[in-house]
């Protein structure tokens, strides 16, 4: 499926969608075996629900539901409405909702307020207010907030030469610039991403395996070796070293390639996985999927930008299959809107004439056209305003379908 890839001063040309559907061949049932609750680890290295227990019990180790004995801290429960300080989390324990930057402090109610009174929502026009980083950190750094969060990684194989992406700010400004978008576009919340003691904490991370075994030979449905599995191999390898935790999604910038396209997203609840990837070296129908300037001091948003976010809101369910206009595994083609690829979630249909990603249009994308598919439509599906991944927490947060 086609998006436009510009580069400036060129003539625009056409690429392939960045997050093409990879699910894994091995079924739920499979995985989970005799296990009627939480959660296992299946062929491809994605987290798969093996279902949920009633209100008063607790899954045991063996998957099975039992009688709750104990306590279960409310950590969502505990941060709703409120954007810093520590609380009790129901069970006589204590919770981070998260910390105020410099110059503000948090007040009785949770609220980080500026010494002239004014609320701190961060940057102006919906942007961050975290630091970047100037140091490269291989260990996940203590968390500003235990709540859910998305954190950022910079990914290579083992033979891959290292940009120090990390450190140099180009990764960051990726960040302050697709945050600040969804901020303005939510009207001020925007998505949690992992810091620490107010800087952005991203992760370093050298795989043992080199770019070819990540990347693939063939096209087969095996996960070892098919060109379509790039993302379930990379979210595998981070398992495996330990890297991947409990309630975050992670965005990776990986230093390597596929033959296959320029990123893939996990799509819950029909494809679980806690990794969204862009594979910054990726050739696709000719084209080099990191041609077009991202991540720019100027905070414009370029094409690997509108990817991450793109992909990032797959991860959280994003377009649920019950929205009205949703097509191809997690897309969006309003058919009421004057310029449906204007959408921050299409794609053009399949064997239609339908133009690509509008990501150079005036006046930017749009999330949502008419709010009735992912944000803001009071339908009973998933909806991007009620996501744990927000700053500050909504009231009755949800995590997405399946975790």
């Amino acid at each position: 499926m086609p998006l436009l890839l510009v580069s400036c001063g060129s003539t625009p040309t056409t690429m392939p969608d960045p997050d093409r559907p990879t699910p894994c061949p091995e079924p739920a049932s499979r995985t989970c075996g005799t296990a009627v609750c939480g959660a296992r680890t299946n062929a491809c290295g994605q987290q798969v629900s093996c279902g949920t227990c009633g209100p008063d019990e607790a899954c045991d180790v063996g998957g099975q539901c039992r009688p709750a004995m104990t306590c279960v801290p409310q950590v969502m429960r505990a941060c709703a409405g409120r954007g810093c300080g520590v609380w009790p989390d129901g069970c006589g324990g204590e919770v981070s909702c998260g910390v105020c930057t410099s110059g503000a402090t948090c007040t009785a109610v949770g609220a980080c307020v500026q010494d002239a009174g004014v609320p701190d929502g961060g940057a102006p026009d919906g942007g961050t207010a975290w630091r970047c980083p100037s140091t490269r950190s291989t260990v996940d750094r203590p968390d500003d907030s235990a709540l859910p969060k998305i954190r950022l990684l910079y990914v290579l194989p083992s033979d891959a030469p290292d940009e120090s992406l990390d450190v140099t700010g180009r990764i960051c400004r990726s960040a302050q610039a697709f945050t600040g978008w969804l901020g303005q576009q939510l009207g001020g919340p925007t998505l949690r991403l992992d810091t620490a003691n107010g800087e952005l904490d991203i992760g370093f991370v050298r795989l043992g395996k080199t770019g070819a075994e990540l990347r693939g030979s063939g096209n087969a449905a095996d996960v070892n070796t098919g060109i379509a599995y790039v993302r379930e191999r990379i979210e595998r390898e981070l398992r495996a070293m330990g890297q991947v935790k409990p309630d975050t999604l992670y965005a990776v910038f990986y230093g390597g390639e596929s033959l296959y396209a320029c990123g893939g997203a996990a799509y819950p609840p029909q494809l679980i996985g806690s990794v969204i990837a862009m594979y910054l070296k990726s050739t696709i129908g000719g084209v080099a999927c990191e041609a077009r300037p991202w991540g720019q001091p100027s905070l414009a948003l370029g094409y690997y930008d509108w990817a991450m976010l793109h992909d990032v809101l797959h991860g959280l369910g994003i377009v649920p299959a019950e929205a009205p206009n949703h097509h191809s595994f997690g897309h969006a083609f309003d058919t009421r809107a004057a310029r449906p690829a204007t959408d921050l979630m299409y794609a053009p249909r399949s064997g239609m004439n339908d133009p690509p990603w509008a990501i150079d249009t005036d006046g930017g994308l749009t999330l949502d056209l008419n709010r009735d598919d992912y944000f803001d439509h009071d339908a009973g599906f998933v909806d991007l305003r009620r996501s744990a991944f927000l700053e500050p927490l909504p009231l009755n947060a949800a995590r997405p379908p399946g975790w």
